[in-house]
């Protein structure tokens, strides 16, 4: 028998095709932005709807200043990514 048939490398499979690469912007694929933008404006959101009134002076961000309420805020959409990356995490695993 020929083993044309099989080249061994199980690369041209006809049945089961090779799934093409999620298409990147900017080096992150469309869900990864999705992820981005929806930690931006809930951790934005948190932030200056129940945090900030109830922070010292000092944590509040004010403007478009470098300061430590900047350091804050992007603490909490951090937080907010890594809890939407832990969510997709467990919901994948089952």
């Amino acid at each position: 028998m020929s083993s044309s048939l099989h080249s061994g490398s199980g690369d041209s499979d006809p049945i089961r095709p090779k799934p093409h690469p999620a298409k990147k912007y900017f080096g992150a694929s469309k869900q990864q932005w999705l992820e981005y933008l929806i930690a931006i404006l809930l951790g934005n959101a948190i932030y200056y709807l129940s945090l900030q009134p109830h922070l010292p002076p000092t944590f509040q961000h004010r403007g478009t200043m470098t300061d430590w309420g900047l350091l804050v805020d992007f603490a909490v959409c951090a937080a907010v990514y890594g809890l939407i990356r832990l969510g997709w995490r467990v919901n994948t695993a089952k």
